[in-house]
């Protein structure tokens, strides 16, 4: 049973056929046992009821209340037609034409040309989330905040019935209508709400009715609803995951839930376990508060170009810009980090990503920006770059344990950047500048960071710099670190 069967299929060609893996699966005779044996180990285990609230169009819609003429119009807020930026949100006017977050804005443009494009507000999307989030722990403390415009709520406590008793699940109804239509009411936006009794089919049911829904779903709902579907439709399995999976012959997520525990190990590892668990619905993981969120694993900034990049020159100026991002929020947020790693997405959006260990945890531009470097110059094979980005991983605190430099010129090279964050702190993080990273603002005539990503917060956008000195010394003719 555990082991993979070939499947010959040299008979149908002609005797010049290939093999093709199929998955062994759980016979039919024994797939109710194992449902059974299941739920089972489910009902033994402390019942929880999780709601997961999922803002409709968050972006699009907060744009249409700045605006109000922008209201039941196609609308995409992102970069701006001309630009090599990709759509952030949609209304659902412009999603009836095929446009959706994640496609470059010149698509968009084509797909759609009677729609409106506005640009990206950061501040306003995280000041608002900021509010919702407060208005959501006036109901539970046990508010996760997934990300700017998701959230999940531990509403287990909030029940008067026992949460495996089905009657409860009509006040679990009322209950999500209740948190949807006050946020409406409150902030004039629409969400939809899963509820599910954990986070994975509370997220997948959010998915259901959008907008402005409420859908319920148990374990034996989830299945019937969703074991059909495509694998690429469970959450975390992304295109590469499925196509993998195809291989095999594993099409649906019920093919998944039938393929035995051992195959996905032999073939996926420790994930194949966890693919398995996804398609029964399963999902162990707690509710984490947002005033206990685990700290950081890494940190990072990406850019992309206005127009490729072809000299390395530009970029490692680009680079240097993008470590000093990182290296001042590492410092803002006390963490030091001791890999590095780069991402580059050539011309073709071939994507390529590199890393490596640095000696010693660090939070200093100069380490972060020499990592990189060489990682850049290893790598670049001259091709055209539309994308650069840094990361910095295996993040530790560093509050009450900064080390003491032992040479004069790492102390006043520690006290210089010192002295930038407190300057960046009063007059904006744009008023100095690496004077190595202005490489690219004399040769392109553009600013070189005016959209950021931080891989655990939101979009920054950033003007060009105003002023720039240099924060280092030169070290074999590259920009100054």
């Amino acid at each position: 049973m555990g082991g993979q069967r070939q499947v010959s299929l040299a008979g149908a060609l002609g005797g010049r056929g290939k093999q093709l893996a199929v998955t062994p699966r759980t016979p039919r005779r024994n797939l109710k046992r194992q449902t059974e044996a299941r739920e089972g180990f489910i009902s033994m285990a402390r019942a929880r009821r999780i709601l997961h609230i999922d803002m409709d169009a968050y972006f699009a819609a907060l744009e249409a209340q700045a605006c109000p003429s922008l209201a039941g119009v196609p609308l995409v807020v992102g970069a701006l037609p001309g630009s090599r930026g990709v759509v952030a949100s949609a209304s659902y006017e412009a999603r009836a034409f095929g446009i959706r977050a994640g496609m470059p804005v010149a698509q968009a443009q084509r797909m759609a040309p009677q729609v409106q494009f506005v640009s990206c507000h950061p501040s306003l999307y995280i000041h608002t989330s900021r509010l919702i989030l407060k208005h959501l722990l006036e109901t539970t403390s046990q508010v996760e905040m997934f990300s700017i415009d998701e959230a999940y709520l531990d509403i287990t406590d909030l029940l008067s019935r026992d949460p495996a008793d089905p009657a409860s699940w009509k006040q679990i109804e009322a209950l999500a209508h209740e948190i949807s239509g006050s946020i409406e009411r409150r902030f004039c936006l629409t969400c939809s709400v899963g509820a599910g009794p954990n986070k994975l089919i509370a997220k997948m049911a959010s998915k259901v009715k959008k907008p402005r829904g409420v859908t319920l779903l148990g374990n034996d709902c989830f299945r019937r609803r969703f074991w059909s579907k495509p694998v690429e439709v469970l959450y975390g399995v992304g295109k590469k995951t499925a196509s993998s999976l195809m291989i095999f012959g594993i099409e649906t997520i019920g093919e998944l839930a039938e393929a035995s525990v051992e195959f996905l190990q032999r073939h996926f590892g420790l994930y194949g376990t966890a693919l398995h668990a996804m398609a029964w619905g399963q999902d162990e993981s707690s509710i984490v508060p947002s005033h206990a969120a685990p700290p950081a694993k890494s940190l990072g900034h990406e850019h992309t170009l206005q127009s490729d990049l072809h000299s390395p020159a530009e970029g490692e100026a680009l680079l240097l810009a993008l470590a000093d991002r990182v290296g001042e929020d590492l410092r803002c947020e006390g963490y030091a980090g001791r890999r590095v790693a780069i991402r580059v997405r050539h011309s073709d959006f071939s994507n390529l990503t590199r890393q490596r260990m640095l000696e010693g945890p660090t939070q200093e531009t100069r380490d972060i920006y020499r990592g990189a470097r060489d990682l850049f110059r290893a790598n670049y094979c001259g091709d055209g770059i539309r994308l650069l980005g840094i990361t910095v991983g295996d993040l530790i605190p560093t509050r009450g344990r900064e080390q003491l430099k032992l040479f004069p010129e790492d102390r006043r090279y520690r006290d210089l950047l010192a002295t930038l964050d407190r300057i960046r702190d009063q007059y904006g993080r744009c008023s100095i500048f690496p004077a190595g990273a202005l490489r690219q603002v004399r040769h392109r005539g553009q600013g070189i960071t005016p959209r950021v990503t931080r891989r655990h917060g939101a979009h920054v956008p950033a003007p060009p710099p105003a002023a720039s000195i240099p924060t280092g010394r030169r070290d074999d003719h590259a920009p100054e670190a």
